[in-house]
């Protein structure tokens, strides 16, 4: 180090880029990702092959195979937030209060938070919907129906209406199953194909457009030329083909969805992956003895996180309403016991002895759900991308 005057300046040894001392730390985080992935993966083959695809057994308990894929995605969530979070305390502190700041977008992610929780704490208090054909069709609390709907009405019988009570706040279904349950059941099903999908499709999309980005060539051309023909084939159909061959399962549609979602992904990251390394930094670096390995540490992944955040926040929804949507079809999940929103508006419309607006709370109630669960993380999603983006703040 040599002194000039009051400011100092230091000479970059030849060592200064040396990769020896980057490559470990670069494989770490990106290792234990991988396990997660391929433990999730494992887990689905495991039980598709030996328990029909329904559980997952580990050391003789049941996991469900919807459960266990969402709990690795979750896993692959945690490594990379928490290590973010971690290593800039201070940035994640002031991002939510940037956050926070705009009503439109905090109101979106009280809304996405509160669900979240209701999702993943409400089976804890709430036990599995069970049909009890007696209670079927109670009005929600303040609601009445005409008192020949329900089997037995509950609540008290005037003027030949039943009165809704607060034992079914919310009604019930043609089962007589309580819809509060059903949208704490629902929400979290739907919350973990969502989920599952984004995770399979940016660990997958992040990666082609990392190797592509960075090593070009004919390596990219062949990547690219896959992506064009990926792009062909429509994931819904695919989903809706294997439901004809095989049968509707939600695990299959999470990982359909994953498998066959993430080529524009992977473009937008290889896009950014050449303009990071074309910018003076980064060619300044490469100039001075700097290696692939270090510019990816320390320039190319640090700066691709808005690239992959705001499309797989916009992924997650655009899985749940896919997911809803192919329910109401009747293409959702064959086993009784997984609840799906969308499953449950379309029972919900269709009635043989009365029209669906004498009983609407029971396909209005999963609607109202669905529709603020999307609609809230849309607007989070709409203020990270503009978060993301230094032009916007």
């Amino acid at each position: 180090m040599e002194s000039s005057g009051p400011e100092q300046f230091t000479d970059l040894e030849g060592d200064a880029f040396d990769d020896s001392k980057v490559r470990w730390r670069l494989f770490v985080r990106p290792l234990g990702i991988l396990l997660a992935y391929g433990a999730l993966f494992a887990g689905v083959v495991y039980a598709y092959r030996t328990e029909g695809g329904d559980a997952v057994l580990i050391g003789g308990r049941e996991i469900g195979t919807l459960d266990w894929v969402s709990l690795f995605a979750l896993l692959a969530i945690a490594l990379v937030v928490v290590s973010a979070v971690l290593k800039r305390p201070g940035r994640s502190v002031e991002f939510v209060r940037t956050f926070a700041r705009d009503r439109l977008a905090a109101l979106g992610a009280l809304g996405t938070v509160v669900l979240v929780l209701v999702a993943l704490g409400g089976p804890l208090v709430y036990p599995r919907p069970e049909v009890d054909p007696v209670v079927s069709y109670q009005p929600p609390v303040g609601a009445t129906v005409d008192d020949f709907i329900p089997v037995n009405c509950v609540g008290s019988t005037r003027d030949g209406v039943c009165r809704g009570t607060w034992e079914h706040p919310l009604g019930t279904d043609n089962g007589g199953k309580d819809l509060v349950h059903v949208v704490v059941y629902g929400l979290r099903t739907s919350l973990q194909i969502g989920v599952s999908a984004a995770v399979i499709a940016g660990g997958i999309g992040t990666t082609v457009g990392l190797v592509a980005g960075t090593f070009g060539g004919r390596v990219d051309r062949v990547l690219m030329r896959y992506v064009d023909i990926q792009s062909a084939i429509p994931a819904f159909f695919v989903y809706v083909l294997v439901v004809a061959i095989l049968s509707a399962d939600f695990v299959l549609m999470a990982i359909i969805f994953g498998l066959l979602s993430w080529g524009g992904l992977a473009r937008l990251v290889r896009s950014e992956v050449h303009r990071i390394n074309t910018t003076l930094y980064v060619r300044a670096a490469t100039a001075s003895g700097a290696t692939t390995y270090y510019n990816l540490r320390y320039h190319v992944l640090p700066n691709i996180a808005g690239a992959v955040i705001v499309p797989l926040s916009a992924l997650v929804p655009t899985f749940i309403l896919y997911a809803a949507a192919l329910s109401f079809l009747g293409f959702g999940e064959s086993d009784p016991r997984i609840v799906s929103l969308g499953n449950t508006i379309a029972d919900g419309l269709s009635h043989s002895f009365a029209n669906w607006w004498d009983v609407w709370w029971y396909p209005v109630v999963p609607a109202v759900a669905l529709t603020v669960l999307v609609l809230s993380m849309l607007l989070v999603g709409d203020r990270l991308s503009q978060l993301s983006d230094p032009r916007e703040q």
